[in-house]
């Protein structure tokens, strides 16, 4: 195998030193197993939550698919907002958006005004006052997800150097992207 060298510049350009080619299988919220949504952990379909514990059956948009005008969590049983307070709402998304909550039966569903920012990744926090209508609480490790509006991949990518020994591409990215994230994704192959 040749030498494989990542270097990193600032804002979203990465420059990569390949000696062959270059394959990005895909990363933060890209399509991933069914057991992670946008890089954080939820029990699967179907899975035992254990004793007194709500399970999400499923989450819209799909991994790998960007948030548009909706973000729907379905649980494995009816749902409803234990809190009386005003205000309670079934999650918390940051940076924030105008938008309509609803809960029904066994789904808690947003709906945004206009649309989600382009470029931007959504932290969802799902209340802890959201429980099942026997009590049941969502397991910590599936409170936290996140949603992006966009499809992470390279925007452009092109050649900077081609020498016998490597070829040097640029790569841009819809955002910032961390080294070590990337370096997880990366797939060099001696052709």
């Amino acid at each position: 195998m040749r030498h494989l060298k990542i270097e990193h510049y600032s804002g979203s350009a990465l420059v990569l030193l390949l000696g062959a080619a270059l394959a990005i299988a895909g990363c933060a919220e890209a399509p991933q197993a069914p057991s992670v949504q946008n890089g954080e952990s939820v029990l699967l379909e179907g899975e035992d939550a254990g004793p007194g514990e709500l399970s999400i059956a499923g989450i819209l948009p799909l991994p790998g698919e960007p948030v548009k005008d909706r973000i729907v969590f379905f649980f494995d049983a009816p749902v409803a907002l234990a809190s009386e307070e005003a205000g309670v709402q079934p999650f918390t998304i940051e940076p924030p958006v105008p938008g309509q909550f609803r809960v029904d039966d066994n789904f808690a569903a947003f709906d945004v005004h206009e649309r989600f920012e382009k470029d931007v990744l959504y932290r969802v926090e799902l209340s802890p006052d959201l429980t099942s209508e026997t009590g049941a609480r969502i397991p910590a490790e599936s409170q936290t997800h996140r949603f992006a509006s966009y499809i992470f991949e390279p925007r452009r990518m092109w050649e900077i150097e081609d020498q016998p020994d490597r070829v040097v591409l640029g790569m841009l990215f819809p955002v910032s992207v961390e080294l070590d994230a990337l370096r997880e994704h990366l797939e060099v192959e001696d052709l």
